[in-house]
């Protein structure tokens, strides 16, 4: 799924809104009620996720969280250091806030891949808390370097459970998609469309979307096909 997100200048201003070609009556979406609206169809269509992930641009959306909840879908989505979290009754910090107070000690850390990158495996800290909701969690990746940190915000269904494998496992899911993006973009076009009107656009984005959708479906049954055969008496 796929949504053309717009600037609001681009559709309230009636002279630019013109030469863009956008349809009459449209109305100006953030980046996460676009990413709500995608769901929504997949939820329709039956399709449900494992979990959802997304950078700050969506985990700071609270629609989108709320929807996600609604529906009782898992989530992995990055926040930002100022995000607010409840510990315990009473006790409200930010994730930066929670950090400096609650993982002082170096045990609270342990030392996991977030999966395999270009270079091989990312080996990150990552830290765990608990909140006053038994189905939110706050996990924190710090780099082992530069110690920069990274906050997750995690909503875990009732009756599944929050194993920090598979919380670290979504998390780490945001450089897989990165490289889809760059093959999107690199050997398909995605970005390099030099037309400047909606509909135009919108065209262009279909149809890069179902050759990448078709080449993912071949290339799917390749490896099932090679994996066979290498499994073969």
């Amino acid at each position: 799924g796929a949504r053309q997100w717009i600037p609001r200048e681009q559709i309230t201003d009636p002279e630019r809104s013109k030469a863009m070609g956008l349809p009459p009556g449209l109305d100006f979406h953030t980046k996460g009620e676009l990413a709500a609206q995608i769901l929504a169809d997949a939820f329709a269509d039956g399709v449900r996720f494992d979990f959802v992930c997304g950078d700050e641009v969506y985990g700071s959306c609270t629609g989108l969280r709320r929807f996600l909840e609604q529906h009782e879908q898992a989530h992995v989505l990055r926040v930002p250091s100022t995000f607010m979290i409840t510990l315990a009754p009473g006790l409200r910090l930010t994730c930066a806030q929670a950090v400096r107070r609650l993982l002082k000690d170096h045990r609270r850390w342990e030392v996991r891949s977030a999966g395999k990158g270009s270079k091989g495996e990312r080996w990150y800290a990552w830290a765990y808390l608990a909140t006053a909701s038994p189905r939110h969690h706050l996990l924190i990746r710090r780099h082992l370097k530069s110690g920069e940190l990274a906050f997750h915000w995690c909503y875990v269904p009732e009756g599944r459970p929050p194993a920090r494998t598979r919380l670290i496992r979504a998390a780490g899911l945001r450089w897989p998609v990165e490289e889809c993006f760059e093959l999107a973009k690199d050997c398909f076009g995605l970005d390099q469309c030099q037309a400047r009107l909606y509909t135009a656009i919108l065209r262009h984005l279909v149809l890069v979307m179902a050759a990448l959708a078709v080449c993912a479906v071949a290339a799917a049954k390749l490896r099932d096909r090679t994996d066979g055969r290498a499994c073969a008496p």
